[in-house]
């Protein structure tokens, strides 16, 4: 019996077009993989009839139909993820609850969501970022250490400052 001979076997080329890029999982979009593709049935397009509408003067004007899905995606097109995920310690989401509950308490909507509090933190920062002054924030260092676990503290005292400063 023969031994097998080690390395490439004979025939085999390794051939590449174009280098390749790896990309960075933290700036990857999570999505579940498919355990099997299923074909989605085609259907086509409904058309789409204005209503109606009648103005105040009595008389009956067409209403300008928005177009379907469909026709967007086929002028090219792509649909862009609407949502992102955020990555909160368990003591940041227990604050988060709690800042939540207290402003649907407190505040006009009883249905408020999480989603919305961060929504205006980040509207709220986006317009005061040339207030913004990072020389107090120091790098983050190690993991577990002092200056890592006092960044995000580092970073909340400057944005508020900023938002303070805001006009």
């Amino acid at each position: 019996m023969s031994k097998r001979k080690a390395g490439v076997p004979d025939g085999f080329k390794f051939e590449v077009d174009k280098p390749i890029r790896a990309g960075d999982y933290l700036d990857e979009i999570d999505v579940p993989p498919s355990k099997r593709s299923i074909p989605k049935p085609v259907v086509a397009p409904q058309p789409v009839t204005p209503k109606p509408i009648e103005a105040p003067n009595g008389a009956v004007v067409d209403a300008p139909s928005e177009a379907p899905e469909t026709e967007t995606r086929a002028r090219g097109e792509q649909r862009k993820p609407k949502r992102a995920r955020l990555n909160v310690s368990m003591e940041g989401q227990k604050r988060l609850s709690a800042l939540v509950s207290r402003m649907r308490r407190l505040g006009p909507e009883p249905t408020l969501a999480a989603s919305e509090i961060l929504e205006g933190l980040i509207l709220a920062a986006y317009d005061a970022q040339e207030h913004l002054d990072l020389s107090n924030v120091r790098q983050r260092g190690k993991y577990g250490s002092p200056s890592h676990k006092n960044f995000p503290v580092a970073i909340a005292e400057s944005l508020t400052r900023a938002i303070k400063e805001a006009p």
